[in-house]
């Protein structure tokens, strides 16, 4: 049996966040830090893939996406089971002509942001791999797309979902990086009889996510893509 070596938490010593915090990766006042984790939803096909990809490139780059600043020049791990490297090229070439990046900002890119395609592999197997390419990038983000595939079991149950969760925070209990973990929501809410849906209130839209509510509450924030009606 594993044998944890704790301390409690000196309350005298602790700082409040501060801009220039190492610790503090993502946005402001401790957004998302090493050890805490980030759940970013949306349905199939919203472009959830893209849109993860540019961020972590632009994060790489020392810079900010959507208003959410990097705290200096980001190293990301991706582990992804979706994108082949013909799509993954598309983005890599669309992101270089858009923001016109020359041959050393492509290159800092490039060695900020490491992708790996894994399929086939979940639970214990992919912890032990997850481990592995912890240990030899040293990343400050680690990003899984799309969770669900690297668990073992029913996600929509807590006896799935939990050991799931818990395998993640033991790889990072010494909190060296933060987590990205790239989610599908579950299926629609039914129409009523006038085909409408009830409208969600905002805190309820982090329950988006398909699977157990273990996945609402785990992260430290939670970002939703989702379409808009009259917005493009």
């Amino acid at each position: 049996m594993e044998t944890l070596d704790l301390k409690p938490m000196p309350h005298a010593q602790l700082a409040y966040p501060i801009a220039n915090d190492p610790n503090i990766l993502l946005g402001n006042d401790d957004w998302l830090g090493r050890g805490g984790g980030l759940l970013f939803v949306a349905h199939g096909g919203a472009g959830k893939s893209s849109l993860i990809y540019d961020a972590c490139c632009t994060w790489a780059l020392g810079e900010s996406f959507m208003g959410i600043k990097a705290n200096g020049r980001l190293r990301t791990l991706m582990i992804q089971a979706e994108d082949s490297e013909r799509y993954i090229g598309k983005l890599r070439t669309s992101f270089d002509v858009s923001l016109n990046l020359n041959e050393a900002k492509q290159k800092q890119r490039d060695d900020n942001v490491i992708i790996y395609h894994v399929r086939g592999v979940n639970g214990a197997k992919f912890f032990a791999l997850l481990r592995r390419l912890v240990e030899k990038h040293a990343p400050d983000l680690v990003v899984i797309n799309p969770v669900y595939l690297f668990a073992e079991g029913d996600i929509s149950t807590p006896d799935a979902c939990q050991p799931f969760l818990v395998g993640l925070d033991a790889i990072n209990r010494d909190q060296r990086f933060g987590y990205i973990l790239v989610h599908h929501t579950g299926k629609p809410v039914k129409k009523d009889g006038k085909g409408q849906r009830a409208e969600l209130e905002d805190w309820e839209t982090i329950y988006q996510g398909f699977g157990s509510s273990f996945f609402a509450n785990w992260p430290r924030c939670t970002m939703l893509l989702e379409p808009r009606e009259g917005q493009h």
